[in-house]
């Protein structure tokens, strides 16, 4: 990611894909927890995109000259912003239960590196041109 925002939507739109294909390889297309996922998932990429955006575009000018500490506090303001929105929607900290917790932490890590990886080639041709 940049300051593009179709970045920022292609790490959303791996975070939606790859979490609701775990979910139905998990828990099966039909069950409730497959709609409660859907519906998050919904709601926190348009949400989530708006304000990942706005905090990538803020820390960049901050962090700009160190990129490993720009993606690690990032990473972080990625897992409140999640927390936020999963408490705000659902009326309960993911913290609560301890393996759902740590489950949707790694999912995100791994959706946020996997569009790291995926995205990274268009940044650094986007920043040689900026």
């Amino acid at each position: 990611m940049n300051k593009k925002l179709y970045l920022v939507l292609a790490y959303h739109l791996i975070l939606f894909l790859e979490s609701m294909i775990l979910v139905t390889a998990i828990a099966g297309y039909k069950t409730s927890f497959f709609a409660a996922s859907f519906h998050f998932n919904l709601l926190y990429l348009p949400i989530g995109g708006i304000l990942n955006y706005i905090a990538w575009a803020a820390l960049q000018t901050r962090f700009n000259q160190n990129k490993p500490l720009l993606l690690t506090t990032h990473f972080i303001v990625v897992l409140l912003l999640l927390n936020t929105i999963i408490y705000f929607t659902q009326h309960h900290w993911l913290f609560q239960d301890k393996w759902i917790a740590i489950l949707t932490h790694l999912l995100v890590a791994d959706c946020y590196i996997l569009a790291i990886l995926l995205t990274r080639k268009t940044m650094q041709q986007q920043t040689k041109t900026s």
